[in-house]
């Protein structure tokens, strides 16, 4: 098997490549709305909300989180704006998805035990 190698090295500021690469501003704010939503959609649910609906918002929840997994570019902490929400909203989805994530697990075994 034949491979070529190369190293490079910018030759400019690294934030000025990622200002032109991507929409960071952009992306923060999907964050703050994303975060807000997710927010009002875990908190309506009733801590004795049955497995189903546990399911459901667990569902919208990762629904709306992996729209992310496409836009962010995952830049390290150093080229991301001060104060980026990603954090933020990566360590809310990854709190509440696993909280849900019981009820919602025990909604489909008893689903599809029911087959």
């Amino acid at each position: 098997m034949r491979a070529d190698r190369f190293e490079a090295v910018l030759d400019g500021d690294p934030r000025e490549l990622v200002a032109r690469a991507w929409d960071l501003a952009g992306i923060g704010r999907a964050y703050e709305s994303w975060l807000a939503q997710a927010a009002e959609l875990i908190d309506g649910l009733p801590d004795d909300a049955p497995d189903d609906r546990v399911f459901a918002v667990r569902s919208r929840l990762v629904h709306g989180w992996r729209n992310f997994l496409f836009r962010d570019p995952g830049l390290p902490a150093e080229l991301l704006p001060p104060g980026w929400p990603g954090e933020k909203a990566r360590a809310y989805f990854e709190q509440e998805a696993a909280r849900l994530l019981p009820a919602a697990a025990a909604f489909v075994d008893r689903t599809l035990a029911d087959l």
